[in-house]
């Protein structure tokens, strides 16, 4: 079972480092947050560039004024030695042109103005901490469905190429049967004892791939389901955070689950189902250029999740409808498309006791996936 991309947020995971020249802040910084997250305190820029080199970091908290170096400038540099570290900036000016250039020169994600109150603190430091929280579970996931879409896609290449190679050998065995009932027929001895000698050579062909036929079939390739319960709302967070700034501008992607939704299936399973439909609707819309929209949905009833995939684009032609599921199947071949997607999801949902279908809808594409709920 792989359940690290869904694990919860425990905030003892991220630690802090708080940077502000004025003792009487870092003491009640510390008070502040300190039951929440470790806490590391310093008094300048430079201390705090030297601690982040020496230890981890998730979140740098910095107060703008400070000697010998502003926090824009301490946030500027942080940025470029220590990109995944969040920044947070303390400061007292409330202009717009101050904001953008802390915004593009050193990528502040939070603001705080001075004087902050420790309510609005602690919310700011656990929205930044869920963020990364997320960022490293849709890393992870992308990391494990990468290498599960690679082995499905070779047994897959494996199964087709083994159903050719056991048709292949079937048309040779039956010509080779062929050739031997006429060569009885032939009554020149010098001729017969050729084709003979030939159809010799044809026979043992044909035995060696049948014996490489049944060895490549005992090789095992096929992906075992490690089933577990499953949180919809929790996995279709870290599943949708997947397509963040991976799609065009204009197509808006919207998802809902009941709170606590929970299903008997391998999460990661379930995982590329979602991404395999996502994926696909929006390269429906894609090529449209035009604003559209993609929604997963999900309902329940008392023995299934139902979850739909829907896209307003243009649709599935009605001749591809009845191939939709099979493998090597596409309308995207000239633009690199494998025709896996749709396979591997019936695949994995069968495996988990669940089914796929294309919906009739007036417009766009609807698939509909059930799968065993819990409870």
């Amino acid at each position: 079972m792989y359940d690290g991309p869904f694990d919860q947020l425990d905030t003892r995971s991220f630690p802090i480092l708080y940077v502000d020249d004025e003792h009487g802040n870092r003491v009640v910084f510390e008070e502040a947050v300190e039951d929440l997250f470790p806490v590391h305190l310093v008094s300048g820029a430079l201390e705090a560039l030297e601690f982040m080199r020496r230890h981890e970091v998730a979140i740098l908290v910095t107060d703008q004024r400070m000697p010998g170096m502003t926090g824009i400038e301490l946030c500027e540099l942080a940025r470029r030695e220590h990109p995944g570290v969040k920044r947070v900036l303390v400061t007292a000016f409330g202009s717009q042109e101050a904001a953008v250039e802390a915004i593009n020169r050193a990528g502040v994600s939070y603001f705080l103005s001075k004087p902050w109150s420790i309510d609005v603190m602690r919310v700011t430091l656990r929205n930044v901490a869920e963020t990364i929280h997320l960022e490293r579970r849709v890393h992870a996931l992308r990391g494990v469905l990468l290498d599960r879409e690679r082995a499905e896609a070779l047994a897959m290449a494996r199964a087709a190429l083994l159903h050719d190679l056991a048709n292949g050998a079937s048309a040779v065995r039956m010509g080779t049967a062929g050739i031997h009932d006429v060569l009885a027929e032939i009554s020149d001895p010098m001729g017969q004892a050729r084709l003979a000698e030939e159809l010799v050579y044809l026979d043992e062909a044909v035995e060696h791939l049948a014996k490489l036929h049944d060895r490549t079939k005992r090789l095992t390739l096929r992906l075992q389901s490690s089933r577990s319960d499953v949180r919809l709302d929790h996995l279709l967070n870290v599943v949708m955070g997947m397509f963040r700034g991976q799609h065009g501008s204009g197509i808006s992607l919207e998802h809902h689950c009941p709170e606590g939704l929970t299903i008997h299936a391998d999460s990661l399973d379930v995982s590329r189902i979602v991404m395999n439909l996502v994926k696909n609707a929006i390269q429906a819309i894609e090529p449209t250029e035009r604003p559209g929209r993609v929604r997963v949905d999900v309902t329940a009833n008392s023995e299934y999740a139902i979850l739909t995939v829907s896209d307003d684009g243009p649709g599935l032609p009605a001749q591809i409808r009845h191939r939709l599921f099979q493998p090597f199947s596409t309308t995207r071949q000239k633009s690199g498309g494998t025709g896996l997607g749709l396979s591997i999801c019936r695949a994995r949902t069968q495996a988990n006791d669940g089914s796929i279908q294309l919906l009739e809808t007036d417009e766009g594409t609807t698939f509909e996936v059930r799968l065993p709920r819990t409870g």
